[in-house]
């Protein structure tokens, strides 16, 4: 999740950059009149601030999802920390587990969606879905429909977990 954030902004900022560069350019164009002779002044204008705003644009949309995905993954991991910390320990049954095709490297999956109940202290049931755990964490530890994996929720919200590998 971090890494996606890392990308967003990068994006964000090459396109604000390249927006800038393009204004600049577009107006030393006009400025020496090269080629915009033919054009009426709403057209330079909209030549001018229509091209370059647009890049600018889409690279301050990028720019702030990026920074909304980094504030998400810190929380996340913020809150995974505390509950590998405090949480208390359990052991949960794996329901479901298959590849997740959504997501490919070299049009292979490199991630298994894995869902897993488990009881807290006061035996109510709660169930976790995880789309994004390693496919290769699944082979290795041999993670299949109707087995067991050690996991930690926490104690404030029985709801919240993780998977202790």
């Amino acid at each position: 999740m971090k890494f996606k954030g890392r990308i967003f902004l990068f994006v964000g900022v090459i396109l604000l950059a390249v927006g800038v560069i393009v204004y600049f350019a577009i107006a030393s164009k006009i400025e020496t009149d090269g080629g915009t002779r033919n054009l009426p002044p709403w057209g330079k204008a909209l030549l001018l601030y229509g091209v370059s705003g647009l890049l600018a644009g889409l690279g301050l949309i990028f720019m702030v999802a990026g920074f909304k995905a980094n504030a998400r993954a810190k929380e996340m991991e913020k809150l995974y920390h505390h509950i590998l910390q405090t949480g208390v320990s359990a052991e949960g049954s794996v329901t479901f587990v298959d590849k997740n095709y959504s997501i490919r490297v070299n049009k292979v999956p490199i991630y298994s969606i894995v869902e897993y109940t488990y009881k807290d202290r006061s035996g109510k049931q709660h169930t976790s879905r995880i789309d994004t755990f390693s496919s290769e964490q699944v082979i290795r530890k041999q993670i299949q429909v109707g087995g067991t994996i050690q996991i930690k929720y926490a104690t404030e919200n029985p709801a919240q977990s993780i998977v202790v590998l």
